[in-house]
């Protein structure tokens, strides 16, 4: 093999990197867009459970005040017919 070959083929297989990166490159530029949307969405959906599960849980602590109210009312109410009652 001459040199002149050595360095045509040399060339060649360069060349043939060359594309193969270009090609790498492109495709990790899209699976990264592609990630970028999904963490988007997962992030908007984690949002949106988020604020169900505070929605959620407001009402229950109001529905458990409500009930403590009630119960205090209930005690007061026996207590005072306890004192009457001595």
């Amino acid at each position: 093999m001459t040199d002149e070959e050595l360095n045509r083929r040399f060339d060649q297989s360069d060349e043939r990197m060359q594309r193969f990166e270009e090609r790498m490159q492109e495709r990790m530029q899209r699976f990264e867009e592609r990630m970028e949307e999904r963490l988007e969405r997962f992030a908007q959906a984690l949002i949106g459970n988020l604020s169900d599960l505070r929605a959620e849980l407001i009402n229950r602590l109001d529905r458990i005040e409500r009930r403590l109210d009630r119960t205090e009312n209930n005690v007061n109410a026996i207590l005072a017919q306890v004192a009457g009652m001595s």
